[in-house]
Formats: C-alpha cells, sequence, structure tokens
C-alpha cells in the first residue's frame, strides 16, 4: 500500500493525515512517494525540535510539487506512518526558496474542543510559526513566514492541491 495514491485524501466529511515527523523529534523523515517508504531526509542541525506531529495530506501536491504538509494538533506524538482523520482548522501561509509550502493545521476528529485557530492557544500558533522560520537558519534557507489564515483558505487550499494532483495522475 502506498500512504500517497491508495489512502484517499477524505475519508466522510474529515481530511486524512498521515504523520512523517513526530512532536518532539528532531529527525526529518519523508514519504518516498515513488517507493512508498519513510526515509530519513536530514536531521535538523539547530537546537530545535518539531513542535507538533507533522505529515502531509494523501492524493495532493502543494504548488512545491510535494504532497501538501500538514501540522497534527495533538498533546502527544505520534508514530510515523500514524493516519490521522480530523479537521483543517487554518493554514500557516508561508514560502520555502521563494515557492508556497503552505501548513494545514489539522485537529483529529476525536477532539471536538476546536473548531477555528482562534480557539488554541496563542502561544502554540507563534511556537509553530517561529519554528517553521527559523528551522533552517543554518543551512542558509530561504523560509518566510506569513501568519495563519482561516479554515476556508484551508480547504481552498486542499481542494487546489486535490486538483493538482488528479491532473498529475491522469497525464
Amino acid at each position: 500500500m502506498n500512504y500517497f495514491t491508495d489512502i484517499p485524501h477524505h475519508i466522510d466529511d474529515n481530511i486524512v493525515s498521515v504523520v512523517e515527523i513526530p512532536r518532539g523529534s528532531n529527525a526529518k523523515y519523508e514519504y518516498n512517494t515513488k517507493f512508498g517508504f519513510f526515509e530519513l531526509d536530514r536531521c535538523l542541525i539547530t537546537a530545535m525540535n518539531y513542535p507538533a506531529n507533522y505529515g502531509f495530506i494523501p492524493q495532493t501536491l502543494g504548488e512545491d510539487g510535494d504532497p501538501l504538509d500538514c501540522i497534527i494538533f495533538t498533546d502527544v506524538p505520534l508514530q510515523c506512518g500514524t493516519v490521522v482523520t480530523g479537521k483543517a482548522i487554518a493554514v500557516l501561509k508561508m514560502t520555502d526558496k521563494g515557492i508556497r509550502d503552505d501548513k494545514i493545521l489539522i485537529v483529529p476528529k476525536f477532539n471536538k474542543r476546536y473548531n477555528d485557530y482562534k480557539e488554541i492557544k496563542r502561544e502554540y500558533l507563534e511556537v509553530y510559526a517561529d519554528f517553521f522560520q527559523n528551522y533552517k537558519n543554518l543551512t542558509s534557507k530561504n523560509v518566510t513566514v506569513y501568519g495563519w489564515s482561516n479554515r476556508n483558505v484551508a480547504n481552498k487550499i486542499i481542494t487546489k492541491s486535490v486538483t493538482r494532483f488528479e491532473k498529475r495522475i491522469n497525464l
């Protein structure tokens, strides 16, 4: 089974996401969409760890040509390869090397408390934004974080990324 092509991007009204990097890790794992396995991409050389579980939404392509990235909001680290269904409540808009590289904020479906990113403590959102602004500082990568946008913007980005994926598959 290939997590990228065989798992749907939605189940019922829920967005599907796949964990690549557990919260607290400084190892950057990336799913190899061609061969269907998780591989170590690099280890962060900054004194930072991923502040949240991080992964991708299957059957999507972001503007950077990779599966659409997501931040999965939980209190605990999740294992690499865990599938999480939930709702998109925001997007962290950013670019990496001048190319759009947005991060969708997903809240698991069992968590009924959050329906809007403004309900989450501002400190969490600031930590996530700061992490992505600075985690590549020592590798001279050019990352710009523009800030958070609401669920409507997030869902439009997801829809466009699904269309981009479908166009690539139908070639």
